[in-house]
């Protein structure tokens, strides 16, 4: 695609001319303009410090491509499980999250991938979450629960960040960002409505297992 601009040289003699403009390949410019006026995410502002905790949304983390709508992941309460036992190990952690009942459908489908990244107390990113291998970069895991919707989830293996981060404090403990794939942040508006309502049977949630040790 191009523009031509037809135009004509005037001087000794008449001459006729062209000017294409191509289009750039390597820079592009897109404005998007959204209006969250009356809605529960009206209490958002932009800047990666201006976070609201989901209990003052009712219950909800919204995700969405294009309008920059992500999600923080915190465990502030990680260090309580040390009071178990003499030595406490982590033996595995798994995070489920589950979406909104009824805020997708076959129309506006959920993502199929996800991603987390560790941060540090900055929101500085450092690094994926990877796999049991520790180089497959882990996308979600979705299940989806075609018969009832009740078990429809996004689940991560958080073993090794929940090791990691087992017994730290203040500026040694490591935050989680959640976001859809780079391709689809930047390009779509596919979105996705967590809930953590302590109401309802089904929540997002850290399952940890843990090992205890004792002399007695």
């Amino acid at each position: 695609m191009s523009i031509n601009l037809h135009y004509r040289d005037i001087s000794n003699q008449t001459t006729e001319s062209k000017l294409t403009f191509s289009v750039n390949s390597e820079y592009a410019y897109t404005s998007v303009r959204h209006n969250t006026t009356n809605t529960s995410l009206d209490s958002i502002s932009g800047g990666i410090g201006n976070l609201v905790h989901a209990s003052s949304m009712g219950y909800r983390a919204y995700l969405q491509g294009l309008t920059g709508y992500y999600n923080q992941i915190e465990f502030p309460d990680l260090n309580e499980l040390q009071s178990a036992g003499e030595i406490v190990s982590i033996e595995s952690a798994t995070l489920y999250l589950y979406p909104l009942a009824h805020s997708y459908n076959e129309v506006s489908q959920l993502p199929e991938e996800l991603r987390l990244y560790i941060t540090d107390e900055n929101n500085v990113l450092e690094d994926y979450v990877y796999g049991s291998d520790g180089v497959t970069v882990q996308t979600g895991n979705l299940t989806i629960d075609e018969m009832y919707g009740r078990e429809t989830y996004y689940s991560f293996d958080m073993t090794q960040f929940i090791r990691n981060n087992f017994g730290t404090w203040g500026n040694k403990r490591q935050k989680l960002l959640m976001s859809l794939e780079e391709g689809e942040m930047a390009t779509t508006f596919n979105q996705v409505v967590f809930t953590n309502a302590p109401d309802k049977d089904r929540q997002c949630r850290l399952d940890i297992r843990i090992k205890i040790y004792n002399e007695q």
